[in-house]
């Protein structure tokens, strides 16, 4: 991709080195305007109160939510196309975009 011209994803990453080790850990709380909280020994609670296992749980059921969301739409789409093309409709030209 590099003489084509174009940066991946792998690439982007690379030049985003050294990654936070704190975000690596999971114990990085960016919810409230009041952080990013980091927790470490001297500091073992974010401004909120909560701690290490608190923020890792959290991190992890906001980006499940974040997929449930992202299928439940994908679905849903799926279905509002499946309907009219199903019922009445004898033709039905799918639109798409080509990225070059």
């Amino acid at each position: 991709m590099e003489q084509l011209g174009y940066d991946t994803a792998f690439d982007r990453f690379d030049k985003q080195q050294p990654q936070c080790t704190f975000g690596l850990s999971g114990t990085c709380c960016r919810i409230c305007n009041m952080g990013p909280c980091k927790i470490t020994p001297k500091s073992p609670r974010g401004v909120c109160g909560a701690d290490a296992d608190l923020i890792v749980a959290r991190n992890l059921l906001r980006g499940a939510a974040a997929g449930a969301a992202f299928g439940a739409a994908t679905g849903a789409a799926a279905g509002a196309l499946t309907l009219p093309v199903s019922s009445t409709v004898t033709s039905y030209a799918v639109p798409f975009t080509v990225i070059v």
